[in-house]
């Protein structure tokens, strides 16, 4: 694939593959600490406490260097929230409602009603009892019933049943241990998960990972099978090195964040995952990866081990055994560094907006 990249004044870095220019927003001043988008619309949740909602096409649309555009809607958020999830019910018409679960960093999440765009209300706050980080939300149907998969950093992943949006009821805790020797002993441990993927291709399988704690860290990768939730199994455990900080599923393969790199594994055999390749750069860790809806581009924010230094590192991953380093966007000091950690990209295969969080 033929490739090149430059930025332009404005900050827009054009992405161009094979005489086909590809567009990528580097910013939009609406200065958010985490979002995410429907088919019709963004929701963000920004620096001073409130939860707006954008059209998309007041995004796509955006001129680069223009004031940013004012919600359509918005509401004030009562808690600190770490990230936002969005959920659709089934139903045609004003039979379908909207909702956005907002993780609480250590204790559940807020609920808000957004059915109506110009009107979102707050209808619950849900406390799980996990002690440590909601790493990531997940929401699935599985037959009858709709489920919240809530990764808990060090407390296992969290089974809640959201059929009734308002009222959530944790159905199960799902927790994989492992045996470390300590003084001579081997004692149960806890693996810390930190990121959770979906298959694309068979709805009974799922993809985490995880590390057992510790220094040297070990980064274990998982197949499970999901078919019956309350009773997930292990299908395959693969070791990698390094600690891992999530997981993107694309075309049978999966991509980790890890302190080693990006390591990419194939998954074509889900009994057999093998790794075949780890990508390292010339900062140092790998704190979090995104892709591309056309799944062509990886997108990795990249941290020195001393935490001062970092960037956004894009790199063409259509061959996985020979993946090339399309550009680093920008090596910056820790403060701006800190603001793509947890990078979103939103968009359809040719034309991405990525939005810096704190």
């Amino acid at each position: 694939m033929a490739m090149s990249a430059f930025a332009e004044p404005n900050n827009n870095v054009i992405l161009e593959e094979d005489g086909d220019v590809v567009e990528l927003w580097l910013e939009i001043p609406i200065y958010s600490k985490t979002l995410t988008q429907s088919r019709y619309f963004t929701y963000v949740v920004t620096m001073d406490n409130k939860l707006n909602i954008y059209s998309n096409d007041q995004l796509y649309d955006y001129v680069p260097g223009e004031p940013a555009p004012e919600p359509i809607g918005s509401t004030g958020i009562s808690q600190s929230i770490r990230d936002i999830t969005y959920y659709r019910t089934y139903g045609h018409g004003s039979n379908s409602k909207m909702y956005i679960f907002a993780s609480i960093p250590y204790s559940g999440y807020v609920i808000y009603d957004v059915s109506d765009p110009e009107d979102p209300k707050e209808l619950s706050v849900f406390r799980t009892d996990g002690s440590t980080v909601i790493m990531q939300s997940e929401i699935i149907r599985h037959g009858y019933n709709t489920y919240l998969l809530s990764l808990h950093y060090h407390s296992g992943i969290y089974i809640i049943n959201i059929n009734d949006p308002a009222n959530p009821v944790v159905e199960d805790i799902y927790r994989i241990e492992y045996t470390k020797n300590v003084d001579g002993i081997d004692r149960p441990q806890l693996l810390s998960v930190s990121g959770i993927a979906f298959d694309e291709y068979n709805d009974d399988y799922a993809y985490v990972v995880g590390f057992q704690n510790g220094y040297p860290y070990k980064d274990n990768f998982y197949v499970l099978d999901i078919s019956n939730l309350l009773d997930i199994q292990i299908v395959k455990i693969l070791e990698t090195s390094g600690r891992s900080d999530g997981v993107q599923y694309r075309n049978r393969k999966v991509y980790i964040a890890s302190s080693s790199g990006m390591h990419i594994v194939s998954v074509r055999n889900r009994w057999r995952p093998r790794l075949i390749n780890t990508v390292t750069n010339e900062i140092g860790y790998v704190d979090s990866v995104t892709l591309s809806t056309n799944g062509n581009f990886a997108f990795t924010a990249v941290e020195s081990p001393s935490g001062w230094n970092g960037g956004l590192n894009i790199y063409d991953i259509s061959n996985s055994y020979d993946v090339e380093l399309v550009l680093i966007l920008f090596i910056v000091k820790n403060r701006m560094f800190r603001c793509i950690t947890n990078m979103k990209i939103i968009g359809d295969a040719r034309h991405w907006h990525m939005y810096p969080e704190v």
